[in-house]
C-alpha cells in the first residue's frame, strides 16, 4: 500500500510540474538580407510580457546549428507556463557583434495565436544603434518594435 501511495504522490507532482510548464511558443525571426547581419560573437535574448506571466531572458540560440544567419527564418521553442495575451517584449543583444532583424514572431501553440512585431534594422553593441529595442502590439496580433536608449 505505501508504494502505491508513494507511487501516486510522485504521478501527481509530475502532473502538475508539466501543467504548470505546458505552453509551447515557438519563437521565429527574419535576420536581414544585409552584409553582416548576421550574429556571430554575441547573444540574443527575448523577454515575453503578458497578461498572466511573464518570462525573462530567453536566449535565442539552437545549440545544434548556426542561427541568426544572413537572410534566414530561425525558429526557436520556448517551453513555459502560460502567459496569457502577449502585451510586450524586448530584444536584447549582448556583446560587440551587431545583429539586424526584420521580425520575430511568437507562435502560442496552445491557442494558435500569433504575434509578429516589425522592425527592419540593427541592434548593435558598438555603434550608435540601440542595443535593446521593445515590442508592442499595435493591433490584436501585429506590432511594431522601437529602440530603448
Amino acid at each position: 500500500m505505501k508504494r502505491i501511495a508513494g507511487f501516486l504522490l510522485v504521478l501527481s507532482t509530475l502532473m502538475v510540474s508539466s501543467a504548470a510548464y505546458a505552453t509551447t511558443y515557438i519563437i521565429e525571426t527574419l535576420t536581414c538580407n544585409l552584409d553582416d547581419a548576421d550574429v556571430d560573437d554575441s547573444q540574443v535574448y527575448l523577454s515575453l510580457y503578458g497578461t498572466a506571466n511573464q518570462f525573462s531572458y530567453f536566449q535565442l540560440d539552437n545549440s545544434d546549428r548556426d542561427d541568426l544567419e544572413r537572410n534566414a527564418i530561425d525558429a526557436f521553442q520556448l517551453h513555459t507556463f502560460d502567459l496569457g495575451d502577449l502585451t510586450s517584449a524586448v530584444v536584447e543583444l549582448v556583446g560587440d557583434d551587431g545583429w539586424c532583424f526584420e521580425w520575430i514572431a511568437i507562435n502560442d501553440t496552445s491557442t494558435g495565436r500569433v504575434w509578429t512585431f516589425y522592425y527592419g534594422t540593427w541592434l548593435d553593441g558598438d555603434s550608435r544603434a540601440p542595443q535593446l529595442v521593445v515590442c508592442t502590439p499595435e493591433s490584436e496580433f501585429s506590432g511594431f518594435c522601437s529602440a530603448v536608449r
